[in-house]
């Protein structure tokens, strides 16, 4: 096989690898900004964080420091006692069990996206949110207890929050 030969064979290994590598980055964007809108119910503080993480997102870090930037950002101190919106518009295509996420009082729903959706360790959840292992162990217990219930509501198979 000629060098040439050669070459014109990994040009479309290459552009394959460049597309794979682009939806992952697309897939991770997706998942970043849904997490910060569960974390802080709200479109436009998800979005900042998002592109606060975007801005500060260097060429080093991995995605898992990405998404440490996006949820440190959306817990900032600026959104503490944000609550979620009362119109529903922005979430009402959302299947109802994301929905029933945002119903869950601040601490459990931090608690739960943070430990369950995303999949990070205790410890790692309670250096972010500031609580002990077993603080973040109790929140976790009560919003999956209550996550049932929230799903029972009738608004919640109407697509609509309270």
């Amino acid at each position: 096989m000629t060098r040439e030969n050669m070459m014109a064979a990994q040009a479309p290994k290459q552009l394959v690898a460049e597309e794979v590598t682009q939806q992952m980055r697309h897939a991770g964007l997706n998942r970043a900004f849904l997490t910060a809108q569960l974390l802080t119910g709200n479109a436009a503080q998800a979005e900042h964080a998002v592109m606060g993480a975007i801005a500060a997102w260097g060429p080093g870090p991995g995605e898992r420091d990405f998404m440490e930037h996006v949820v440190r950002t959306a817990l900032g101190p600026k959104y503490e006692n944000v609550q979620p919106p009362k119109d529903d518009k922005p979430f009402a295509e959302w299947p109802a069990e994301l929905r029933a996420i945002l119903h869950l009082p601040l601490p459990l729903r931090h608690c739960y996206v943070l430990r369950v959706l995303i999949g990070s360790s205790r410890e790692a959840c309670a250096r972010v949110l500031g609580l002990t292992a077993q603080g973040i162990d109790e929140s976790t217990t009560a919003a999956l207890h209550m996550l049932p219930q929230l799903m029972k509501r009738p608004q919640m198979a109407a697509g609509c929050r309270a």
